[in-house]
């Protein structure tokens, strides 16, 4: 499915469940967000996402760790799952946020090289932070800007995927 197919999914998912999204983002640099405020009208649906590519970022904007970033580095499970976390916590307005971490090269140990962790929390009816989980992904590319545009489509097609599994009967 083409980038393009998939934000056009997303957008009509969070439209007919009144979903408002929030995303964290770090090796995609923003264009998760970019690219779902393509779609005419995601506005009811979109709170933002904060684009927060450094450690000092993460740390002062989504209170990660830095005990986690150092135990783990921001390329991690740990530090999706804590920006996540971090992002609806601060977007009261939000019921899900999503993040997105990974390294693209050069310079990545090999085990590293274009995997991306994708962290997916939702808020309860009760108003309590529940994480629905952290994924880790190979990507297939190689270029910097095919691997985010093919972690772009990651996200999404994860978030679609964590909606629709909590949304069954």
């Amino acid at each position: 499915m083409s980038l393009s197919k998939r934000r056009d999914q997303l957008a009509k998912l969070l439209a007919e469940n009144k979903i408002k999204v929030v995303f964290s983002e770090s090796c995609t640099a923003g264009m998760v967000c970019a690219v779902l405020s393509q779609c005419p009208g995601i506005s009811e649906n979109l709170c933002g996402s904060a684009v927060t590519y450094r450690p000092e970022t993460k740390k002062q904007w989504l209170w990660v760790k830095a005990n986690t970033v150092k135990k783990y580095s921001c390329e991690s499970e740990e530090v999706a799952d804590e920006m996540a976390h971090g992002a609806l916590a601060r977007t009261k307005e939000a019921d899900w946020s999503t993040s997105v971490v990974g390294h693209f090269g050069p310079g990545a140990p090999e085990e590293k090289d274009g995997v991306i962790w994708v962290g997916v929390y939702r808020r309860t009816a009760r108003d309590t932070l529940k994480p629905m989980g952290v994924t880790r992904i190979q990507l297939k590319t190689e270029t910097r800007i095919q691997r985010q545009k093919e972690a772009t489509e990651e996200v999404f097609k994860t978030l679609i995927s964590t909606i629709n599994k909590k949304n069954k009967p």
